[in-house]
């Protein structure tokens, strides 16, 4: 019963961090979620957070224009951030640069 407990509440923990990540990217630009990434206390769960799910959400792409952009950077569908080589994080940031972020 314990170990049910402890897996319940680990799951609960990454879905928070992966929903505080998807807030993130609706408010603030591409660059600033990934750094925040780096820093954040759970890296490895916020890591974890399709690219996919950030790009739906971030304010200057939407669905359709993220995943052209993925597929235009060779980016597999379900990604996991922490997953991308430093090239491709490189490239995307400059590739998602808007005028509110």
């Amino acid at each position: 019963m314990a170990e049910r407990t402890a897996v319940l509440q680990k799951v609960s923990q990454l879905r928070s961090v992966r929903r505080q990540v998807i807030e993130d990217a609706q408010s603030f630009s591409l660059q600033h979620v990934v750094q925040r990434l780096q820093l954040a206390e759970h890296e490895d769960q916020a890591s974890s957070v399709y690219v996919v799910k950030v790009l739906d959400t971030h304010p200057c792409l939407g669905k359709v224009a993220g995943r052209k952009l993925m597929a235009t950077l060779s980016i597999e569908p379900f990604v996991s951030i922490g997953q991308l080589t430093t090239t491709q994080l490189d490239a995307l940031i400059k590739s998602c640069r808007c005028t509110n972020g």
